[in-house]
């Protein structure tokens, strides 16, 4: 048996192109794995000023 080597990151970003009415961006966490990535939003959203 022997132990596979994983490469694991976690960061968030806002996506600043997906402005809603009042100016605000939705924040998203991405999740990468081995050269693979999952784009996950957090539900929150923040000006983009910030």
């Amino acid at each position: 048996m022997y132990a596979q080597s994983q490469n694991l990151g976690i960061s968030f970003f806002a996506k600043k192109y997906q402005k809603d009415k009042n100016k605000q961006v939705p924040i998203y966490v991405r999740v990468s794995a081995d050269g693979k990535r999952l784009d996950i939003s957090v539900q929150r959203k923040i000006s983009p000023d910030r």
